[in-house]
């Protein structure tokens, strides 16, 4: 008798393909993963240069708590304008122009306290006077930018 082709027996079992592995990737996913490192790096590198350019503003805030008249509040402001002007620059401001520059380069300042701001560097100010000054060289400190610089 002659055996049947299509027999049962003639079946072989099938072989499993083998998984694709992950490495070595292909030339392309090296690069792009070069670039993801390489862009990961620059926002680091942009992150640690902003925290560093705003290392005098976190100081000033501190010095600003610690302050307890109003010329220290005043003195802290001006350290602070020294980064964009020269103390010539900065000791030839009559009180108006001091005021008017900061106002220029951050919150303007309020009028109740314009109107007493030098008096109250040169002849001191009570507690909540001071507090005044204080709160807004803070947010002066917080909110100022230069004209050209990016903090």
């Amino acid at each position: 008798m002659k055996e049947d082709v299509a027999s049962l027996q003639e079946l072989h079992d099938l072989v499993e393909a083998q998984g694709v592995d992950w490495f070595p990737l292909a030339p392309g996913a090296y690069g792009i993963l070069s670039a993801l490192f390489l862009f990961a790096l620059f926002l680091l590198w942009k992150a640690w240069g902003k925290r560093r350019g705003n290392l005098y503003r976190n100081e000033a805030l501190l010095a600003l708590e610690r302050s307890g008249t109003a010329l220290d509040v005043s003195v802290i402001l001006k350290r602070c304008a020294k980064l964009n002007l020269s103390s010539n620059e900065l000791s030839a401001f009559t009180p108006q122009q001091w005021i008017a520059f900061l106002g220029s380069c951050g919150p303007a300042m309020p009028e109740a306290l314009q109107r007493t701001w030098h008096d109250w560097v040169y002849s001191g100010a009570d507690a909540e006077e001071l507090q005044l000054m204080k709160n807004y060289a803070m947010q002066w400190v917080r909110e100022h930018h230069f004209e050209g610089k990016a903090s």
